[in-house]
């Protein structure tokens, strides 16, 4: 029954570590009304993060709207000199997202689309959609992400301390 205007954040069960700071920063990004959806991206830390198909990439555009979204290393880079370049193209996609409703009741009354079915990754129905995501870089970078087993024990003994 919520207006299509509210603003909803989804954080995703795999980013335990997100600062709260953080979902306020996401969701002030649908200031910019263009904006169907808003994320969050971090600049790679490590070419390994850049490399494993669990850090999920995101390149954008120069009004920072997502591109595409993929496990696979994008941008390519077709020489060896062009690798750096590649990494520092691409982001680290974070699992949360702000929602205007009239939106997200659009996205989950649609079916997954192709992409979003082979990627696994479901932002790609958002962008097939034609949806503008307005990305924004954290603040803070956000504590470990959950994406395998190894994620689980290192944010195990984070939250711990």
């Amino acid at each position: 029954g919520w207006d299509d205007t509210q603003i909803v954040v989804n954080l995703q069960g795999d980013e335990p570590s997100m600062p709260a700071t953080l979902i306020s920063q996401c969701a002030e990004l649908l200031v910019d009304e263009s904006a169907d959806i808003a994320t969050l991206a971090s600049p790679f830390l490590s070419r390994e993060d850049f490399e494993s198909p669990n850090c999920v990439k995101v390149i954008c555009d120069d009004n920072r709207n997502a591109i595409y979204f993929s496990r696979a290393v994008i941008p390519y880079a077709q020489a060896a000199e062009q690798q750096e370049l590649a990494i520092e193209s691409a982001l680290h996609h974070h699992g949360i997202y702000a929602y205007r409703c009239g939106v997200l009741r659009k996205f989950v009354n649609s079916a997954p689309s192709s992409l979003e079915l082979s990627e696994k990754l479901e932002q790609l129905r958002a962008l097939s959609l034609g949806m503008t995501i307005k990305l924004g870089v954290p603040a803070v970078r956000p504590g470990i992400g959950v994406d395998t087993e190894d994620d689980l024990q290192r944010a195990a003994k984070e939250i711990a301390c």
